[in-house]
């Protein structure tokens, strides 16, 4: 080790080779070796799967666990993209590529967003998780606001109405629709009222 350091080489690349290499010979052309096949593929060009572009230079490109590569900027645009509709479960971070299902990194995740919207997306993740193990809890479709409303309460779950005051939106407690159950001028279950709106 001592003979490699005192010829230049850093730290990083003997320790890779002593682990590899019974003599230091063999090390330092594996260092070499190391070194040409690195600056090769820094010179290298991509394809990514999503633009189809094929001249991305190898410092833009994101590989996945997978092998399926991507620009970084459109992986960013559709993990924004999912966090701007709420879409955060890891069946909908995953490969974007066609029947791929292959779950995304989160240190991909986070290396792509950014920290600021990387803690976002955990936020929102976070918020869904809750929603989806707590039975009573609703989200207010406009504002995101989260209310308990027992199940039970069939006059107030029916009609929510958001308790914020700069919101006041109403809305179903069982869909996230505008009320359409038991109201004056319509009386819809949610799958009803949901092929209603299809329609």
């Amino acid at each position: 080790q001592k003979k490699l350091l005192t010829q230049g080489f850093s730290k990083q690349d003997v320790n890779r080779a002593v682990r590899r290499c019974n003599t230091v010979e063999s090390a330092i052309n594996y260092i070499l070796e190391w070194e040409d096949m690195a600056e090769a593929s820094d010179n290298r060009y991509f394809e990514c799967a999503l633009c189809m572009d094929d001249e991305i230079p190898g410092d833009e490109i994101v590989t996945l666990s997978c092998n399926h590569r991507f620009c970084r900027s459109c992986l960013k645009f559709l993990l924004e993209l999912k966090l701007k509709e709420k879409h955060v479960t890891d069946a909908d971070l995953c490969c974007p590529h066609q029947n791929c299902n292959v779950p995304l990194d989160l240190k991909i995740i986070e290396a792509t967003l950014g920290e600021a919207l990387y803690q976002k997306l955990l936020d929102v993740k976070l918020r869904r998780m809750y929603l989806t193990n707590t039975k009573d809890a609703r989200e207010c479709p406009k504002c995101s606001h989260i209310m308990i409303i027992e199940e039970s309460d069939t006059k107030l779950l029916y009609d929510v109405t958001c308790p914020r005051k700069e919101c006041g939106h109403r809305f179903c407690g069982k869909c996230g629709e505008k009320p359409h159950t038991k109201q004056k001028d319509l009386d819809l279950s949610c799958e009803k009222y949901a092929d209603f709106l299809r329609k």
